[in-house]
């Protein structure tokens, strides 16, 4: 979604940003020669919904259309197989939010954390809403917890928060989000935190409260939504406040698939999908087996029978309809660099 990104690392992030418009615009002339498995030889990324349950109800995200029967956390035996294809596959990131749910709230949250890392993944990001973060104590969260942590916050406004987050825990997101980010610049090996305010005031007030001077300090990352997606339609105008305005405009489809898809999520009853963004009901176009029945391999060399049908110009309608399309071409050199540094299978 459309967002304007506030860093105290501009001139390091804008070369990164020449180096891949370049990038992009090669990946994007050359693409109908590029060998499919330059890029698509490794699993290099699972998306694992640890949970499906969330202790908000935002106005800008669909959860609040998912049924009940979809809001529970992940089995421990789904868990338990998950970890042995991670340490099979020499799976190196890990997403554990990848669309609807709050993981803080999944059972033993750091316990499955370190479990995940001592499979081999090297990185694991994690959004979060912020609201249990007292809960499960910042020091633990920051010394055991993820590698990567973005925090979604709707500013700093308890009348605004309720208004868009229609839970009563102001207090709690705006004490828990100071003291992680005052607490992690002061660790010898701090996390990165990207902090997303999802206010429904004009943009300069979200950045006008005092806290967000202390944002600016120890956010390595800090982003501001200025349009909200319709999550393929769940979400109209009406349902927004204040500024909030739904995304109108959304990217060309070009005959190049999504990247996205490239990003396998596995959900709590163990199906396995390409999307982690907006696949939030399993889509059939995009079902690739079950965890329990399929090895983690198996399931991501379904993926190529998307990728076929879309290149012959079958797009699933869930593609169509959605605003969040990743043209690979302004990614996929760098794929293609990260896939000579694993071992061809």
């Amino acid at each position: 979604m459309p967002q304007i990104n506030i860093s105290n690392k501009n001139v390091r992030n804008e070369l990164k940003q020449i180096v891949r418009f370049f990038a992009s615009c090669v990946a994007k002339t050359i693409w109908p020669v590029i060998p499919r498995s330059l890029y698509f030889n490794h699993i290099n990324r699972v998306c694992i919904a640890i949970t499906r349950k969330c202790n908000a109800n935002c106005i800008f995200c669909a959860y609040q259309f998912l049924e009940n029967r979809f809001r529970k956390p992940m089995p421990d035996e789904i868990f338990g197989i998950i970890l042995q294809e991670l340490r099979r596959n020499s799976v190196k990131e890990v997403m554990l939010s990848p669309d609807l749910g709050e993981p803080l709230l999944a059972p033993n949250l750091l316990d499955k954390i370190k479990a995940i890392k001592k499979t081999g993944v090297k990185i694991i990001e994690l959004t979060t809403n912020g609201i249990l973060l007292n809960k499960i104590g910042v020091d633990d969260f920051l010394e055991y917890g993820p590698d990567i942590i973005n925090l979604s916050i709707a500013g700093f406004d308890e009348k605004m928060y309720r208004r868009i987050y229609r839970v009563s825990r102001y207090q709690d997101i705006r004490n828990n989000t100071l003291e992680l980010l005052i607490k992690n610049s002061k660790r010898k090996n701090p996390r990165f935190i990207r902090v997303w305010l999802r206010g429904d005031i004009e943009v300069i007030d979200q950045l006008g409260f005092k806290e967000i001077d202390i944002v600016k300090k120890y956010a390595d990352e800090l982003a501001v939504m200025t349009e909200v997606d319709s999550w393929n339609d769940k979400i109209a105008q009406k349902m927004l406040t204040g500024t909030m305005k739904l995304q109108t405009e959304a990217p060309k489809i070009k005959n190049r698939p999504c990247l996205v898809l490239l990003s396998i999520t596995i959900h709590p009853d163990g199906n396995i999908h390409a999307c982690s963004c907006r696949n939030v009901n399993n889509d059939q176009d995009l079902y690739l087996g079950n965890i329990r029945k399929i090895d983690l391999h198996t399931a991501y060399d379904n993926i190529n029978k998307i990728f076929d049908k879309w290149e012959k110009g079958y797009i699933p309608p869930i593609c169509q309809s959605c605003c969040m399309y990743n043209d690979p071409g302004d990614a996929i050199l760098g794929t293609i660099r990260r896939s000579f540094r694993r071992p061809l299978r």
